[in-house]
């Protein structure tokens, strides 16, 4: 061998060397390949867990957003509560915030702070130390709730640390007076959460989730973290982020699989490269096979995810997805609805394709344009429309509907919109509820102050008309000419028609005091009615039908007057095209219990009925159990308080009696007024009466106290020219130095209420410490809460100013002639 020259490749040498060079390149691309395999290989299985996580996230963020709207349909429907009411009971705003609808597992608590400061809190248990909490000594709290107090705008609050200890998100909403003017700010009613709770509502602290998860503020500080991992270790993990803005505040929130996303499937590069260098090719085919399948696949899952995404959110939706297009042709189509289109419409969504406009109801083309002008007003301001109406389903059951819309990327044939409609029919029947509570309390307290008011005017005339009085009485002892006598007379009766005109005050006003006596029914239903017929239409035909030996009844005249009176006003307002008004009389003994009546059945005895029937348009049947209930009135409003059947009742109650209705609709209505029936004559009972005062008493020596002069002076002088030795005194404490000095008086004549430290029931009772037999006459001009005080024994007499001499020596002879007996 020739050791100067170098070695040579060639022959099979260099085929070998070519061929060994030729199986490390396949070598090695084989080796490439399978790594390369393995890496896509789990790139495609990291996008899809992305996806799956991507998905999660926007189910919890749907799932919020409806969490916080349905507070916020709750919150304003309270607040549209409290802008129209001054005051609220503890009791009524729990009952107002039980109703309410809202996710009561995550909610702490609802919190009302008119001018900042707390004042009801529901529920109150656990919740005590929030009651006169203000929040200007919170700093954490304060700077926002002065924000939405300025802005008059809702805002979600937090997450944050609670008075309560856990961390939690609070809702808060402005509340404003915008019954007058410009809106007054009324407080803050605040709705707060427990975060725990409601990310637990929503199912974002599942463990089965598998998922560590962080929310992110819009600086990028982390305000809440769930799961084990640190998110200062997620930088390198790029996990999912799902944006959030919930009125008006933004979030970003973070996710990633517990332990972070998969790693590289080893066996899968071992199995690889066992591959042998003889299935190369078919290797090659192969993976170009397992590429296009995995980008077919891709897709597919691509496709089957966003449909089941759409599908999930249609399913778990409260209520309808619909698309709309208005098109340029002037033809609107509905291209897509949802299944839950049966629930509202209750019809199939075929026959909402074929008809769009039952969509909008029986009212139809009138709420489809105001839908429209909505809409467009929409379109132009570039923001989502918001619409409420009506529909009558199928089956006769109204409905309120609420929808929502976004308009369509897809505008090329007209205006398209992607909506969202709500049944909020039951909210909408508990905010007519929460309006027409609001209504009865601000008629309740209008009526309370009419109340006031006349029984203020009634009381100062009637001290007016006892002056009037007690000086023509005067007059007339002392005249001797028939002329002046019979002016003097006829202006006594016109005052006392004046007295009797204040006592019709008084009962309206609730402040006259009954006074049962004998009356004959009949004369009083005929006396009633003469004057009636001035507030009758002339088309309505008035027809009386007395009994003439009818029972005598006890009862306060005046009452029963105003019983009848309300009943005939009734009646008249039963029939506005006119008819046929009948009232009648008779006696009833009643041997068992047959008679059904607001009160209950009724009892055996004898009694009178009082009967009024009209013909007019009828009560319903669901509406006879309420009539008499306070404030219930099937008028429209502006024509009835909803008092007047319940007083009727009232009145009845107080009488021993009772009252029965009869109504149908179309036919007319009967009222049955049963009273106590008494087996005596009124006109016997009257001379019994007068009979027991005929004994003379012209000595006697009264004290008497009465604060307003002009009638003190009036009684000075009527009394002494009875005969009787009288003292006078201006308060109940200057009467009582009199008797402290003298205490040889024979009777007490006093007003009720008088300025000073005694009024007439403390000075009755002072006296009566020293002269327990004392007779005592009290004088007022309308019954008042002092009247509570009067004591009830047969030396006590009550007289209503204006009371006439007669009157006056009556009483005085009758107590005296009780002391005596």
């Amino acid at each position: 061998m020739n050791l100067s020259r170098p070695p040579s490749f060639s022959g099979r040498g260099s085929v070998l060397w070519v061929s060994a060079l030729q199986s490390l390149l396949i070598v090695v691309a084989l080796a490439a390949m399978v790594f390369g395999i393995n890496y896509f290989g789990r790139e495609l299985q990291i996008k899809e867990r992305r996806a799956e996580v991507a998905f999660q996230l926007e189910l919890f963020h749907t799932k919020l957003q409806v969490e916080i709207d349905t507070g916020m349909q709750v919150a304003r429907s309270i607040a549209l509560f409290l802008s129209q009411s001054d005051t609220l009971s503890e009791d009524a705003y729990a009952r107002l915030a039980a109703s309410a609808g809202v996710n009561k597992e995550a909610l702490i608590n609802i919190a009302w702070a008119p001018d900042l400061v707390i004042s009801h809190v529901y529920p109150i248990a656990g919740n005590e130390a929030l009651i006169g909490l203000d929040y200007r000594d919170l700093p954490t709290q304060i700077e926002q709730v002065q924000k939405v107090k300025d802005t008059g705008t809702p805002a979600l609050i937090g997450p944050l640390s609670l008075v309560q200890g856990p961390k939690g998100v609070i809702l808060r909403v402005p509340v404003f007076e915008t019954t007058q003017g410009d809106p007054q700010f009324r407080g803050v009613l605040s709705l707060v959460y427990n975060l725990d709770l409601l990310l637990a509502s929503v199912g974002m602290t599942d463990d089965g989730l598998g998922l560590e998860m962080a929310l992110l503020t819009e600086s990028g500080d982390v305000s809440l973290s769930l799961g084990t991992a640190d998110y200062a270790d997620w930088s390198v993990q790029n996990p999912v982020a799902e944006p959030i803005s919930l009125l008006g505040r933004s979030w970003t929130l973070m996710a990633q699989p517990s332990g972070g996303w998969a790693q590289a499937d080893m066996e899968r590069v071992i199995m690889m490269a066992g591959l042998s260098i003889a299935s190369l090719i078919i290797a090659i085919v192969s993976i170009a096979a397992i590429w296009l399948a995995a980008s077919l696949k891709e897709a597919e899952r691509k496709k089957g995810l966003s449909d089941q995404r759409f599908d999930s959110a249609v399913r778990n939706a409260p209520g309808v997805f619909f698309t709309y297009l208005q098109s340029h042709d002037g033809q609107d189509r509905l291209e897509f609805i949802s299944e839950r289109c049966r629930d509202i419409w209750e019809c199939e969504p075929g026959d909402l394709y074929k008809d769009p406009s039952r969509l909008w109801g029986q009212d139809g083309a009138e709420q489809h344009l105001e839908w429209t002008a909505t809409v467009s007003r929409a379109l132009i301001e570039g923001e989502r429309w918001n619409f409420v109406w009506s529909i009558v389903t199928p089956s006769g059951t109204e409905k309120w509907l609420e929808g929502w819309g976004h308009p369509n990327p897809d505008q090329s044939e007209g205006a398209k919109w992607d909506n969202f409609v709500l049944d909020i029919t039951e909210d909408r029947k508990k905010d007519l509820e929460l309006e027409q509570k609001a209504m009865q309390v601000l008629a309740a307290q209008k009526q309370e102050s009419i109340g006031q008011l006349t029984g203020g005017v009634a009381h100062d005339f009637n001290n007016l008309l006892a002056v009037i009085m007690g000086n023509l009485e005067l007059l007339l002892d002392d005249a001797t000419d028939d002329g002046q006598k019979r002016l003097i007379t006829n202006s006594l009766k016109a005052t006392q028609r004046g007295a009797d005109l204040t006592r019709n005050m008084l009962a309206f006003a609730r402040k006259a005091r009954l006074e049962p006596k004998l009356i004959e029914l009949n004369q009083l239903v005929l006396d009633t009615g003469s004057w009636t017929r001035r507030v009758l239409p002339a088309n309505i035909d008035v027809v009386t039908d007395l009994q003439p030996d009818l029972w005598a009844i006890e009862a306060d005249p005046s009452s029963t007057e105003s019983a009848l009176l309300n009943l005939i006003l009734n009646a008249r307002d039963a029939m506005p095209l006119g008819g046929h008004l009948r009232i009648s009389s008779k006696n009833m003994l009643v041997v068992e219990s047959q008679i059904t009546t607001s009160g209950g059945d009724l009892p055996p005895g004898a009694y009178v009925v009082l009967t009024v029937e009209d013909t007019g348009t009828g009560i319903a049947s669901e509406a006879q159990d309420m009539i008499f209930e306070p404030f219930y009135t099937t008028k429209s409003p502006g024509r009835g308080s909803g008092l007047g059947l319940s007083m009727v009742q009232g009145f009845m109650q107080q009488s021993g009696g009772a009252v029965a209705v009869v109504s149908t609709i179309g036919e007319g209505t009967t009222f049955k007024l049963f009273f106590n029936a008494v087996m005596k004559d009124p006109k016997a009972a009257q001379e019994e009466t007068g009979s027991e005062t005929e004994a003379e008493f012209s000595q006697a020596r009264i004290l008497l106290a009465e604060d307003e002069e002009a009638v003190r002076l009036v009684l000075v002088q009527s009394l002494e020219k009875m005969g009787y030795d009288v003292c006078a005194a201006n308060s109940g404490d200057a009467a009582y130095l009199h008797f402290v000095h003298d205490k040889e008086f024979d009777l007490v004549l006093t007003d009720i209420v008088m300025p000073g430290k005694l009024q007439g029931p403390d000075l009755c009772a002072n006296i009566r410490n020293d002269s327990p037999d004392m007779p005592v006459i009290f004088m007022s001009g309308y019954a008042s809460t002092t009247d509570q005080a009067l004591p009830n024994d047969d030396k006590t007499i009550r007289l209503t100013k204006p009371a006439s001499q007669a009157q006056l020596k009556t009483a005085i002879e009758t107590v005296l002639l009780r002391r005596d007996a």
